[in-house]
């Protein structure tokens, strides 16, 4: 796991042991990191003269959940059209407790009949883009995918409607000559029935059941989305080395850096941490969806501070460096 020591030209054991014990705690620290964020949400209505301001518990939860969009925005890698938006956050509002780890809360007149509830959020970022890469949404963020969609039986006004906005939410579109995926779905014949669905790729067929369209379609298109094959259609595994460090202080820093770049990489997992004739060295795992853009930030962020770096897609002979 740890590569050579060449600043260690000593014969003596406990000196060599001391260094490997060092890289294995800084790497257990890292490895240990996680990431929130904060986000600032304003929340407005009309008071009418002279009563009382309150927020209730709705009106408070409505403005959690815009601190999580805000969130679910900074890590999508793509522009959303705002009616998408829209679709996101009312999913994202029904877990809202899942993602929001605290928050603080004032309540004030910004006007003589306007009341201001204002939000500082603190948001689980993996949380989020976990549930994100559940619906899908997370890898069509960019682009949306064909699918084919196959209705045996009939679907009344809300359930047409509410299978748009799961479409929405996951990013798929349907499309009559789409090779596949083929979404197959069996509304219930009668009252108390499961919703059922057939999802056909590559020549396969699994069946699904639950009692609502909304639990059959998360499950069934959970599954799919969360296969290599599927998310390499978008994600790239690359390999980032870097060097020139002279304190475990700056290669710490840099590996909370890589979890906070949440739109350029999705996560990036720390192998190794060597000694180099130039400094402290590491090497990553990581993934992302825009390897260009991954690049560019590398590039900007590490010319300026006397680093190295080299980025390299895994299994692949060309690397992206300098």
């Amino acid at each position: 796991m740890f590569e050579g020591f060449p600043l260690l030209r000593h014969d003596r054991p406990s000196l060599l042991f001391a260094g490997v014990l060092a890289c294995f705690f800084l790497l257990v620290c890292l490895a240990g990191t996680g990431r929130t964020d904060v986000h600032r949400v304003e929340l407005k209505k009309h008071v009418m003269q002279d009563a009382e301001l309150t927020f209730d518990a709705e009106e408070q939860e409505k403005a959690l959940s815009r601190a999580v969009l805000k969130e679910a925005e900074q890590i999508l890698a793509g522009t959303l059209p705002r009616g998408r938006k829209k679709v996101i956050q009312k999913f994202l509002r029904r877990k809202v407790d899942d993602f929001v780890l605290s928050y603080s809360e004032q309540q004030y007149m910004e006007e003589k009949n306007t009341g201001v509830l204002s939000l500082e959020v603190n948001v689980n970022t993996q949380s989020v883009k976990d549930e994100l890469k559940k619906w899908g949404t997370y890898f069509t963020a960019a682009r949306e995918w064909d699918y084919r969609l196959d209705v045996r039986g009939t679907l009344d006004r809300e359930e047409e409607l509410s299978l748009a906005d799961l479409e929405s939410m996951s990013g798929l579109r349907r499309d009559r000559k789409a090779p596949g995926p083929v979404f197959v779905l069996l509304p219930p014949r009668e009252e108390g029935d499961h919703w059922e669905a057939l999802l056909r790729r590559n020549g396969e067929e699994t069946l699904y059941m639950a009692q609502s369209l909304d639990k059959l379609w998360l499950k069934t298109w959970s599954d799919f989305f969360s296969l290599r094959e599927v998310r390499l259609r978008v994600e790239r595994m690359m390999r980032l080395s870097a060097s020139g460090w002279s304190t475990s202080t700056g290669i710490r820093h840099f590996d909370s850096l890589l979890g906070e770049w949440s739109t350029e990489l999705d996560r990036a997992v720390i192998q190794s941490i060597h000694f180099e004739p130039e400094g402290l060295g590491g090497t990553w795992t990581v993934y992302t969806l825009t390897p260009a853009e991954l690049r560019s930030r590398l590039k900007s962020y590490i010319s300026s501070r006397s680093l190295d770096f080299r980025l390299e897609e895994v299994n692949a002979t060309k690397s992206l460096s300098d």
